[in-house]
C-alpha cells in the first residue's frame, strides 16, 4: 500500500512539474537569452528583452547633480538609515529618507546607440516613504 502512495505522488509530481514548465517556457527562454553574451544595438529590430553592454552617456537632457557628492550622475539613489531607535523607543533600524534622480540617457556599444531611462519610476525604493526594519 505504501508503495502505490509514492508512487501515485510521484506520478502528480511530474505531472505537475510538466504542467509548470510548459507554462513558464517563455519566461524561461527569455531569461536564458539574457543569460548570453550581449545583443549588439545595430541588430535590435523591435521591442523586447535584450542584453546590452556599453558605454553610458548624458543625453540632450544633461546630467543631474549627485545631492551627497556633486558629482555629475545619470542616476543616483540616496537612503538614509537611522540606527539605534526608531521614531518611538524601542523600535530597531528605520529608513529616515529617500532620495532618487534620473535623466534619459544613452547607451553606445559601437554597433549603435540606444536611448535608455532607469526604470526607478516603477520602484517602490525611488518613492520618499517611511518604513520599520527590525533590528
Amino acid at each position: 500500500m505504501a508503495g502505490l502512495i509514492v508512487w501515485a505522488v510521484g506520478v502528480m509530481l511530474v505531472f505537475f512539474g510538466a504542467i509548470l514548465v510548459l507554462s513558464l517556457r517563455g519566461d524561461i527562454a527569455a531569461f536564458l537569452r539574457m543569460r548570453r553574451s550581449p545583443t549588439p544595438i545595430a541588430s535590435i529590430s523591435g521591442p523586447g528583452q535584450h542584453k546590452i553592454c556599453g558605454r553610458a552617456a548624458a543625453s540632450e537632457q544633461g546630467t543631474l547633480k549627485a545631492p551627497l557628492t556633486g558629482r555629475e550622475a545619470l542616476v543616483y539613489r540616496v537612503l538614509i538609515i537611522a540606527t539605534g531607535g526608531g521614531p518611538e523607543p524601542g523600535q530597531g533600524h528605520h529608513v529616515a529618507d529617500r532620495a532618487c534622480g534620473q535623466v534619459e540617457f544613452v547607451v553606445d556599444d559601437g554597433s549603435g546607440r540606444t536611448r535608455r531611462r532607469a526604470a526607478q519610476d516603477e520602484q517602490p525604493h525611488c518613492r520618499r516613504a517611511r518604513h520599520q526594519h527590525p533590528p
